[in-house]
């Protein structure tokens, strides 16, 4: 694998150029102004204006219930959600279900960097280099179970914890730290008051836990003919630029 590693970069040069990276991937054309509106280089939601909202899942260890998901994702073929599965889990559960992970990823749904393993990860003991051997170890079996070498835009730490290794790690790969809005979990009654509450622009995590793809199924469900669209990371920070740069043209107006 080639060694992406770039020049160290502050948090603010880092927000600057993932921004203007992914538009750039995503549609061809470099916002750098617009890029430079964004503010925090961690992001927790998309745009208020659009309506457009992310699922996400993260370790992804159950193999049946990775195809529970699979399959409900099937009944609503336009929604596409990201993965942020670790290196354990892609391997074991492709092992139990072989090719689930290429059928997701050729359906549109995206992935994104966990970490390798975390039963013994600390951010904040971890140094640059170690958290690079660990992307590089996750990429390598992510790249195996597609059958592919696609692009990795987003990353979540693990337990949400960011140390300044971490972040300049993925500064270093052109990653955007990713955290969340909202949450579909609990019972039926929690998760339902959850899955109302959700508006555009939100980030929701999930696992795959046996309640959230219950969740998922009645989220889904629910929000079927409604005005909200789910769609990857990368469509809801596309959007979530493009409605930046709308402002900043009305603003000089």
């Amino acid at each position: 694998m080639p060694d992406n590693r770039q020049p160290h970069l502050s948090r603010r040069e880092f927000l600057k150029l993932s921004a203007v990276t992914l538009v750039t991937m995503l549609t061809g054309n470099a916002l750098p102004a617009l890029a430079q509106q964004a503010a925090s280089p961690v992001l927790y939601r998309g745009s208020r204006i659009s309506p457009y909202v992310a699922l996400t899942y993260d370790d992804c260890y159950l193999s049946y219930l990775m195809l529970q998901l699979e399959q409900i994702l099937t009944v609503y073929p336009n929604v596409k959600v990201t993965f942020f599965p670790i290196g354990y889990a892609l391997a074991n559960v492709e092992r139990q279900q072989p090719g689930i992970w290429k059928r997701l990823f050729e359906q549109g749904h995206e992935f994104g960097y966990h970490a390798f393993g975390i039963d013994h990860f600390n951010a904040y003991t971890e140094t640059v280099d170690s958290l690079h051997k660990d992307y590089e170890n996750w990429y390598a079996v992510l790249a195996q179970v597609l059958e592919s070498t696609p692009p990795v835009r987003f990353a979540r730490p693990p337990f949400n914890a960011l140390s300044d290794a971490l972040l300049q790690m993925y500064a270093e790969r052109g990653l955007i730290p990713t955290q969340f809005s909202g949450g579909w979990s609990g019972d039926e009654s929690s998760a339902m008051a959850e899955i109302r509450k959700t508006k555009a622009g939100d980030i929701i995590q999930m696992h795959i836990r046996s309640e959230h793809i219950t969740n998922t199924r009645l989220g889904l469900a629910w929000h079927a003919g409604g005005p909200l669209r789910f769609v990857t990371l990368s469509r809801l920070y596309q959007i979530y630029l493009t409605d930046l740069g709308k402002k900043e043209r009305h603003k000089r107006r």
